[in-house]
C-alpha cells in the first residue's frame, strides 16, 4: 500500500475554552456557527457508523478525530469539541467515563495519507 504525502493545510487560529470544559462536550456550543457547521460537515463526510466499533486502520477517538480535523483544515479544537460535534452528528460513545471517548464510527479514506 502507497501513500501520498501532500501540503498541510495553513494552521487556523485554534478554539481553545475554558480548562474546566476541554473535555466537555459542551464545549461544541461555544465553537463559532461557521467553524461548528464545518465540522459537522467534515464528520458527515468521512465517517459512517460501525457496528463493530471502527476501523482497523484509524484509532477511533476523539484524540484521534481532532488530530485529523487539525490536518484536514488547520482548524485546533479541544477534545471536547470533538466529543459534542460527534454527539450533535449522531454518535454515540461506548464509555463516557473515559477521557478521549471512543465511538462506533468508521473513518472513510477519501484519500491515503501518513499521517
Amino acid at each position: 500500500m502507497r501513500y501520498e504525502r501532500r501540503e498541510r493545510p495553513q494552521h487556523k487560529a485554534g478554539y481553545h475554552p475554558p480548562q474546566d470544559i476541554w473535555f466537555d462536550p459542551e464545549a461544541f456550543d461555544l465553537l463559532p456557527a461557521e467553524v461548528q457547521q464545518e465540522l459537522l460537515d467534515w464528520i458527515h463526510q468521512h465517517f459512517t457508523s460501525g457496528k463493530r466499533g471502527g476501523s482497523r486502520i484509524f484509532n477511533r477517538t476523539t484524540y484521534a478525530f481532532k488530530a485529523r480535523f487539525l490536518f484536514d483544515t488547520g482548524i485546533y479544537l479541544s477534545d471536547g469539541a470533538m466529543k459534542g460535534a460527534m454527539l450533535r452528528a449522531g454518535y454515540e460513545p461506548i464509555n463516557r467515563s473515559a477521557q478521549s471517548w471512543e465511538f462506533r464510527a468508521r473513518f472513510n479514506w477519501t484519500d491515503r495519507i501518513a499521517l
